[in-house]
């Protein structure tokens, strides 16, 4: 039997669901920050795709105005770095214990499986069902543009997946190498993505993922000093100056390093929000259940999205004050992840388990020759 360490589990570091460790009990605040990030998602992408196409013009409606920019600005920068400096956070020990460990390859496996399946997924959805939607949210309708996604992600939220389980190989193929010069692989790949994409997703996100991995307990212990929060801050704020003043790609390294301040920031605020057990519960129980969330999501939003497109009169009594601009996203964030999860959960139970999780055979194909006692090797320094 595999004992699993503190705050990890074979889940842990993927967009998959958890399940409870059999060692120490795991930090509520972590899961709790990974749920939020999973709801920022979500929200984000309603707002994006949904809601704003179908409000009101936000000039002169500063509540609304305010709104708007606290997704596009705020959210859209912050989400993302933060859940891939957590997925890396919590899938430390598989990387210390490298890829001749069952846990380390099944991890790989599922992110991979994960991206394959639903890359496919999405692919028959757009085809099928959204062939008049344009770009919001699917693209790439065509076999040379799902042969590129099945290469690199093009479109749509699949791309942190197949970060995840490129990260975690590369990392655990690496453990022996010394953190600086990982971690400058890292940025020299994430920026030379950048200027070739002219895109932050997908790789170029990655090096939060390996500092999560190889750091995080740095930056978690960061959290516990105020100076430390305070600096972080400071510096999100000057950087974020910075990323504006810069163009295009030359802004890349004042993203990573306003990034990770973000993310000591944040950190640092969700511990103490973590007090409120209102907030934290429910944010806790939604971070041990994101891979439903994650992968469902999408369709869900795209089908909002084409409804709204189709008949806005449905919509546009919501939205009638600024309050209401607020209100709504919201609520329909909230009902899209209770569907998420009730949908996957009915997946499961009409024996659809593979959508999430590589088949039994595979894995013990997989794990067949590989260690399953913990004998973590130290990551190199």
């Amino acid at each position: 039997m595999r004992v699993t360490p503190q705050h990890e589990n074979p889940q842990q570091g993927n967009t998959g669901s958890s399940t409870q460790g059999l060692a120490a009990p795991r930090l509520a605040w972590i899961d709790m920050a990974r749920g939020f990030c999973v709801i920022a998602v979500v929200l984000l992408h309603v707002g994006l795709f949904h809601v704003f196409p179908l409000a009101p013009d936000s000039h002169g409606r500063p509540v609304a105005r305010a709104w708007v920019l606290f997704n596009t600005a705020i959210l859209a920068d912050l989400r993302m770095p933060l859940l891939l400096l957590l997925s890396g956070y919590l899938a430390r020990t598989k990387v210390r214990e490298g890829l001749g460990y069952a846990r380390t390859r099944i991890a790989i496996a599922t992110n991979f499986h994960l991206y394959l399946v639903w890359t496919l997924v999405f692919f028959a959805l757009g085809v099928l069902f959204f062939p008049s939607m344009g770009d919001a949210p699917y693209e790439g309708r065509s076999w040379p543009g799902l042969l590129a996604s099945l290469l690199y992600p093009q479109s749509g939220p699949l791309w942190f997946v197949y970060v995840l389980f490129v990260s975690l190989a590369v990392l655990a193929a690496t453990r022996r190498v010394p953190v600086p010069i990982v971690l400058a692989g890292f940025f020299v790949v994430g920026w030379a993505a950048m200027v070739i994409t002219h895109d932050a997703a997908g790789m170029p996100r990655a090096i939060f993922y390996a500092v999560g991995a190889l750091l995080g307990e740095q930056l978690v212990a960061l959290t516990a000093s105020r100076l430390a929060t305070v600096v972080a801050l400071v510096g999100y704020a000057g950087l974020t100056l910075v990323v504006e003043m810069v163009d295009g790609v030359f802004a890349y390294p004042a993203v990573v390093a306003g990034g990770l301040c973000a993310a000591v920031a944040f950190l640092a605020i969700a511990k103490i929000v973590a007090r409120v057990p209102f907030l934290r519960v429910p944010g806790a129980w939604v971070g041990r259940r994101t891979l439903g969330i994650y992968v469902l999501h999408w369709p869900l939003v795209a089908l909002l999205t084409w409804v709204g497109m189709v008949r806005p009169e449905w919509f546009r009594p919501w939205l009638t004050s600024e309050l209401a601009d607020v209100a709504y996203p919201i609520l329909a964030t909230a009902v899209v992840i209770v569907v998420c999860m009730t949908l996957e959960k009915a997946l499961k139970a009409v024996g659809l388990a593979v959508l999430f999780d590589p088949p039994q055979a595979v894995k013990d194909r997989l794990t067949r020759s590989a260690r399953t006692t913990r004998r973590p090797v130290p990551v190199a320094s």
